[in-house]
């Protein structure tokens, strides 16, 4: 036998290292093809990437959903920068790389397994990711990389957020309704304390001369009673407890109206200043709307103007000639808002209008305000449109159908001290629960000629009018017993042709309404009034 020869022996050696190791590579691809075959084949995101952010293992839905590359070989030894690179070169806006960018920083700062929300733009569409992210070290303990997993959940947090919105409306809406029926639970009592003070208060005006600082002293209080009524209802309308109350108006009163609430609660720094061209048309409209569209639209101005600025407010005739955007050709009326506030973005301005949309901060605003003014003028048969930029301010630009007649209701015109209208010894029987509504309206109307009788109830009601026979009854709609509505059923039955004026503290709709029965058409006055008022309206229907 012949000696081992020691080249063959290192040569068998080698072989033998040779075989070993091509056997372990061997394994280590089928490892690695078997890892392919299922990183490639899950919906998730996986990925592993250098300390230079180079792509080193990708998988096939990271490629289709956010490289936008065909192949995971595509994609290796590659940035995310290049495909963000190559998406804006297409056009398409990329900025989802911006937040991966962000998490790989925190990884490497912190190098902790972390998990993120990361959001962004892809290929123009939003996308979601729930991400983890790892770091990956060598044997001597350097961080050589970061690797990192990540679920779609795009639809899943749309859905979410959507919930949220809704379910945020949906809290804002109960409150809305609790604010409302708290509202119309107070509305009848509390216009009945100030229909008391009013009237009493235009009472002993008409028994001072005029022009004297105690005439001007008791118009202020009949003034601000009726404001308070209107407040209610502001808030009953507000809250959609209450029927819009429409007649022919001057706008260029009721802005003035506005803005001496509006002026109450501005900052110093804030002034107005308004153009209002004195030959305007009237329009036919709710007075309380108007002054909400003002209030809204001025409040919503002074968020606008933190620093301080100017509210300007101009009036004009405008004919459309051609159709336009839901609007019919015709007259109408401008009213134009202006302020120079900070303004705002072409997409915050797109929706401004939209219900529980607001800029303002979280408990600082409903939504509720220009959505509600967008209401209001579509059921006025108007248009609202805003224009505003960055810096520049903002313009509300609002037409109202005009009204070539002038006004008549109470609404458009301010009352003399004389009482012109007075009776003829009519009989009047007013129906009231409160004592003292009885007792001024009695007063009055005794004053201005007419012969009273009271009813605290509309049981009593129906006791005296058989045997009194009046001409006319002023009838509270709101009564403990039966009350008024089953009381002027019952009136009615016994005198088909009798003569009915509603009224309540509550809101039924317009001063002058006629509330149709099928045979008698009943008339309707709000509370608070003005005696003056009530005494016109009586003297109409009388007269009809």
């Amino acid at each position: 036998m012949m000696p081992d020869d020691p080249t063959t022996n290192t040569l068998e050696q080698e072989n033998q290292a040779l075989k070993k190791k091509l056997a372990e590579t061997e394994k280590k691809l089928a490892l690695y093809k078997l890892m392919r075959v299922m990183i490639d084949h899950v919906p998730d995101l996986i990925w592993a990437r250098d300390m230079d952010e180079r792509n080193i293992i990708i998988n096939q839905a990271c490629c289709d959903k956010l490289l936008l590359c065909d192949t995971p070989e595509d994609a290796e030894g590659k940035p995310h920068s290049y495909f963000s690179k190559l998406e804006r070169s297409k056009g398409n806006e990329y900025a989802f790389f911006i937040t991966c960018k962000e998490s790989d920083e925190q990884i490497k700062q912190n190098q902790q397994p972390q998990r993120f929300l990361e959001e962004g733009i892809v290929q123009g569409n939003y996308m979601a990711m729930d991400v983890h992210k790892a770091p990956v070290y060598d044997d001597a303990g350097n961080m050589i990389g970061i690797v990192g997993c990540g679920r779609d959940i795009t639809q899943e947090l749309q859905n979410r957020r959507e919930k949220e919105k809704l379910q945020a409306q949906l809290r804002q809406s109960q409150k809305m309704e609790a604010l409302g029926t708290l509202a119309g639970g107070i509305a009848h009592d509390l216009n009945n304390i100030l229909q008391g003070i009013s009237a009493t208060a235009e009472a002993l005006s008409m028994n001072t001369k005029l022009g004297s600082l105690g005439h001007r002293e008791l118009e202020g209080i009949t003034k601000s009673a009726l404001q308070g009524g209107d407040l209610i209802k502001q808030l009953l309308l507000f809250s959609r407890k209450a029927k819009s109350n429409r007649v022919c108006i001057r706008l260029n009163q009721e802005i003035q109206n506005a803005l001496t609430i509006l002026e109450r609660t501005l900052p110093k720094m804030i002034t107005i200043e308004t153009e209002l061209n004195e030959g305007i048309h009237n329009i036919n409209a709710d007075p309380v709307q108007i002054q909400q569209i003002i209030l809204n639209i001025g409040t919503n101005a002074v968020h606008g103007m933190p620093d301080g600025g100017c509210l300007s407010i101009k009036t004009s005739n405008a004919i459309i000639k051609e159709t336009a955007k839901h609007l019919s050709p015709g007259t109408y009326v401008r009213l134009g808002i202006r302020d120079n506030g900070i303004g705002m973005e072409e997409k915050t301005c797109k929706r401004i209008f939209d219900p529980f949309f607001t800029t303002k901060e979280k408990g600082k605003g409903t939504g509720l305000g220009l959505s509600s003014v967008y209401g209001i003028v579509k059921e006025h048969g108007g248009r609202i449109t805003c224009d505003s930029a960055p810096g520049k301010g903002t313009y509300f630009d609002i037409l109202l159908p005009a009204l070539k007649e002038e006004c008549t209701s109470a609404f458009g015109q301010e009352f003399k001290n004389d009482v012109s209208d007075v009776g003829c010894n009519e009989t009047v029987l007013v129906v009231d629960d409160e004592k003292m509504i009885r007792q001024l309206v009695s007063a009055f109307l005794t004053q201005s000629g007419y012969k009273v009788i009271e009813a605290k109830s509309g049981e009593e009601a129906l006791e005296k009018y058989p045997i009194e026979t009046p001409d006319l009854v002023i009838l509270d709609l709101s009564m403990p017993g039966m009350g008024g509505e089953k009381c002027r059923e019952q009136l009615l039955k016994m005198d088909p042709k009798a003569k009915i004026l509603l009224a309540s503290g509550y809101f039924y709709g317009n001063v002058g309404t006629q509330i149709d029965n099928g045979k008698q058409k009943q008339h309707f006055i709000q509370k608070p009034y003005r005696l003056k008022v009530l005494n016109q309206q009586i003297r109409q229907i009388l007269d009809e």
